[in-house]
């Protein structure tokens, strides 16, 4: 592997390892399929897609696998949209961000706009404005219970974003 593969292995293994708790905490890993705060079947850490489906079960093996391919997806979505380096807890902060939103949303963001301005602290507070949940402002008392944690979690990346975690 030449000097340059191997910089890029070890950036992606330190944004991996930075991502991973951060996603998990939020997501958790349930070995059966079920719905998701807003109806969205899903499975293992958060997995959505077709081929989830009710009363599927997982093994917690199926399921780390499962994690390991949809950071690969989204972690290339992350890179597609910012070029450019990132330090890597600002790009674990992202990868999260973009597990959860998906990646065409992340790239039309502010976020990903800043992100390749070279705005860090403008892009980490980008993570304030993502804490709508089908159409409810999870901020707002009456909606937190309907929300599943998103204004956690967002605060989170933004802690993981700035450095402060």
């Amino acid at each position: 592997m030449n000097p340059k593969a191997k910089v890029a292995a070890a950036v992606t293994a330190a944004v991996a390892a930075l991502a991973t708790p951060l996603y998990l905490s939020s997501e958790g890993m349930v070995l059966k399929s079920y719905r998701d705060p807003i109806g969205i079947w899903t499975a293992c850490a958060g997995h959505t897609g077709p081929e989830v489906q009710p009363g599927q079960v997982y093994s917690h093996a199926q399921c780390l696998e499962i994690l390991a391919k949809d950071m690969a997806e989204h972690n290339a979505d992350v890179l597609r949209c910012v070029p450019r380096p990132m330090p890597p807890h600002v790009h674990a902060a992202v990868l999260d961000f973009t597990l959860n939103v998906g990646g065409e949303t992340f790239c039309k963001s502010t976020m990903a706009r800043k992100l390749n301005e070279g705005d860090w602290p403008g892009a980490c507070a980008e993570f304030d404005r993502w804490v709508m949940v089908g159409g409810m402002d999870c901020r707002k008392p009456e909606n937190k219970s309907k929300c599943g944690g998103i204004v956690t979690r967002r605060a989170r990346e933004r802690a993981l974003c700035e450095g402060r975690s």
